[in-house]
């Protein structure tokens, strides 16, 4: 009898040893951090800044487009700014008092009425010396314009932060920055404004991604700002912490590493429909002869919500729980990948 329960007892504290050793790996399989890959940039405080040298812009076409994150308005500081303080040489773009502007020193143009919100937003700044016109779009839309002389300013170009002055820098979330030398139009701006460019396209002087290093992680062994095309305007970082959740490379970004269609054997508008924009609940997609088709359904602050494939027979995405708003729908195939907006009501 004794030798019974001695056996039990033994077979007890075994399984109880299997099972806590089972436990332990489940807890050591738990703690594993997955390396998330940066998608843009945090200025975590008002000093936090990059030096690029060498871009001119004086008498020139302008476009500047990037993408930014902010909390506050009243706080959110310079996003660019260039050259000294005189009549047309200072290039300034960024938010001073509640108000976008992008102005030439002197020379101004102040936006009030934008969509000042806590979510990403795509601007475009525009100068046309042909016309004299300066024009500002937010989201791919015409917020602001005026007719001013052209921008006359040189010298380094800093992101985060007026020239000369400490504590008017960015305060929030940077990614995508294009500089050109031509004055895009509105169509050029809407037609890739949600995915990365190649870094060859005419007219792009500069290009930066903020996606180097990992996101939230260490990267303090990085030193400089790449520029994505050949051009080669490198930027310096000054300030950063370049580690943790602030001040550093994050992720969740809007912006997409799509393909950019080639249009010459693919018709965008009629290979590629959704419907109905705006929807209360479910859309469908017009795939027509497209193959291997993913769709995949982002909200205005970059995060994917809806993820599937799709066929002729299953073309429909039902978004009905989700909330009233715009939402990205970036549809993947064989022949190409394209971004639709579509509104759900």
């Amino acid at each position: 009898m004794k030798l019974k329960n001695y056996f039990f007892l033994w077979a007890f504290l075994c399984l109880n040893t299997i099972y806590a050793q089972k436990n332990h790996l489940v807890s050591v399989a738990q703690k594993v951090n997955v390396v998330e890959s940066a998608t843009h940039l945090n200025f975590g405080n008002h000093n936090d800044y990059v030096k690029i040298q060498g871009i001119n812009l004086a008498n020139s076409p302008i476009t500047i487009e990037f993408y930014a994150k902010i909390n506050n308005p009243y706080q959110a500081g310079y996003v660019l700014s260039q050259g000294v303080e005189a009549y047309s040489q200072q290039l300034q773009i960024g938010f001073r008092n509640g108000l976008f502007h992008f102005s030439f020193f002197g020379n101004d143009l102040f936006i009030s009425n934008y969509n000042s919100d806590a979510n990403w937003h795509h601007w475009a700044c525009v100068y046309d010396p042909a016309t004299y016109v300066r024009s500002v779009y937010q989201d791919g839309v015409l917020v602001g314009q005026n007719s001013t002389s052209p921008y006359q300013g040189s010298g380094d170009l800093l992101l985060g932060l007026r020239t000369l002055y400490n504590n008017t820098g960015f305060f929030g979330d940077l990614d995508d920055l294009r500089i050109w030398n031509v004055a895009r139009t509105s169509a050029e701006i809407n037609s890739n404004k949600e995915c990365e460019l190649v870094g060859n396209e005419t007219g792009l002087l500069a290009y930066y991604k903020f996606n180097q290093g990992d996101a939230y992680g260490n990267n303090v062994g990085i030193s400089s700002l790449l520029d994505a095309t050949s051009h080669g305007y490198h930027g310096t970082f000054h300030s950063f912490n370049l580690s943790g959740s602030q001040s550093n490379f994050l992720s969740g970004s809007p912006v997409s590493n799509c393909t950019v269609l080639n249009t010459a054997n693919f018709n965008i508008d009629t290979d590629i429909t959704i419907f109905p924009n705006p929807t209360l609940g479910s859309v469908e997609v017009n795939l027509k002869s497209l193959t291997n088709v993913t769709v995949s359904v982002y909200d205005v602050s970059g995060r994917e919500l809806i993820h599937k494939s799709l066929s002729a027979k299953e073309n429909r995405i039902d978004i009905s729980n989700l909330k009233s708003g715009m939402y990205s729908f970036i549809i993947k195939s064989t022949e190409g990948t394209t971004v639709k907006k579509i509104l759900k009501n």
